[in-house]
């Protein structure tokens, strides 16, 4: 579970979080209070950079961000930093959401491997995010995402964090308006194996779309055409 609470007196503004700037832990901003927990152990660290790599191409080719640990802004008073966050690319026209997941729709994803329909890759514009500075000056376009540029976050569970990314964020994330979650499962400890688990956002919550368990490939139409071999994001996996 998230450890501690940084010592300051609440609430907090989101301008006196996005002061903390660059930190060793993961620090996120809950209705004005200050969570602060350990990012990971090195396997997750390790974990959560072949996830961003794995679907970066899918996400270029969407003409979308794929970014770790960025602040994405959920309310006035809840600024969360995902493991992943796939989220809109800057652009000069009009800007356009991102589009609600489907209603439902079950060949929006599959367990399956091959090539995704790229017919329904996901096209959204909007304001293009940068890591967290130690500065507060500017929109907060200058730190992050706003919830509504976001396609797609991501969390690698890990010891520390499995209640809180199953449940506790989970929730967070859906009450924003984000409509796809992907949850990273290790086995833990030791890291040995790893099941994927692609949620939509249907109302106020997240149902399952489709899950990949070791061995297998996650290949998804939506939010963006991606496929993910889950042996592929084990720590010592040859790209």
């Amino acid at each position: 579970m998230i450890d501690s609470v940084l010592d300051h007196s609440q609430p907090w503004t989101a301008e006196e979080y996005l002061a903390l700037g660059e930190t060793l832990s993961r620090v996120d901003l809950i209705d004005g209070a200050i969570w602060s927990g350990p990012r990971g152990e090195p396997a997750h660290q390790a974990v959560v950079g072949a996830l961003v790599s794995a679907i970066h191409p899918a996400a270029k080719a969407a003409h979308l961000h794929a970014l770790h640990y960025i602040n994405v802004s959920l309310g006035p008073e809840t600024i969360l930093g995902p493991d992943l966050v796939v989220a809109s690319y800057p652009s000069t026209s009009s800007a356009a959401s991102v589009s609600p997941a489907p209603s439902a729709s079950p060949a929006a994803a599959s367990t399956t491997s091959g090539s995704p329909d790229a017919s329904s890759t996901l096209r959204a514009s909007g304001t293009s995010g940068t890591l967290r500075t130690s500065g507060v000056s500017g929109s907060f376009a200058d730190f992050g995402f706003e919830a509504a540029e976001v396609a797609l976050v991501g969390e690698v569970v890990s010891a520390n964090t499995v209640a809180v990314d199953r449940v506790l964020r989970m929730h967070l994330y859906a009450a924003a308006g984000i409509p796809w979650y992907l949850l990273v499962e290790p086995k833990l400890p030791g890291f040995g194996s790893v099941r994927l688990r692609l949620l939509r956002r249907k109302g106020s919550r997240y149902v399952e779309a489709a899950v990949a368990v070791h061995g297998q490939t996650l290949t998804a139409r939506q939010p963006f055409p991606f496929a993910l071999d889950t042996t592929s994001l084990l720590p010592g996996a040859q790209p």
